[in-house]
């Protein structure tokens, strides 16, 4: 898993240098692009729709029932059956601790109140809605849960490895469509993801190393 972790380590430095790009030359062009040209378009209606389904709720229930499962397992002797699982739900919890914490110390003013107001950047230390942009939590789940979970089926189901990412860098995608998030969000949010399942994946080796 050493050459896996690396990877995922690797792409989540590359994306969070992209999302200083994209702070300072990108978002905003892009958060008005998208806005005047697709806010009341049907596929706008489409990425909510997504997005929706895709909630925090449904995700963080889904997490837990996934936690519970290896819990019960683990307290059954069936640890090493259910270590892929493990893996992704520490991987998914990381991701999401995370980013609730940095989108309360960072505060940043969501897409709607640039349009709105013209306000671009940090509030600091908030818990209101509309200033927690960065890091999307959308992201980081596709990247801390889905696209590891893609990553464990892959020897199993091509197919099905790929739809799982297809579907993940949609939803990602969506939440800059949408202008829910700017671009720079949604970089941070994967990385967030991206070098949580890196660190789960180092941890997870050392340990097989220890025994």
């Amino acid at each position: 898993m050493g050459h896996l972790s690396n990877r995922f380590l690797r792409f989540g430095i590359i994306l969070l240098l992209l999302s200083v790009i994209s702070y300072f030359w990108l978002d905003r062009d892009a958060v008005s692009y998208f806005y005047e040209h697709y806010k009341d378009s049907k596929w706008a209606g489409y990425g909510h729709v997504l997005a929706d389904w895709t909630s925090s709720k449904i995700l963080v229930f889904v997490g837990l029932a996934l936690g519970a499962m290896v819990f019960l397992n683990v307290l059954k002797g069936k640890g090493n059956s259910v270590k892929p699982a493990g893996i992704i739900f520490t991987s998914y919890a990381i991701a999401i601790v995370c980013t609730f914490i940095l989108k309360f110390v960072l505060a940043r003013y969501r897409p709607d109140l640039f349009i709105e107001q013209g306000l671009f950047g940090f509030h600091w230390f908030s818990i209101k809605h509309a200033y927690t942009s960065i890091p999307s939590g959308h992201a980081a789940t596709v990247a801390g849960f889905i696209f590891p979970f893609a990553v464990f089926v892959f020897s199993k189901s091509k197919l099905v490895a790929t739809l799982l990412v297809v579907f993940g860098v949609t939803v990602i995608a969506s939440r800059v469509f949408i202008t829910a998030h700017y671009l720079s969000d949604a970089l941070v949010g994967t990385a967030i993801g991206s070098l949580s399942f890196s660190y789960v994946l180092s941890v997870s080796r050392k340990g097989e190393r220890i025994a």
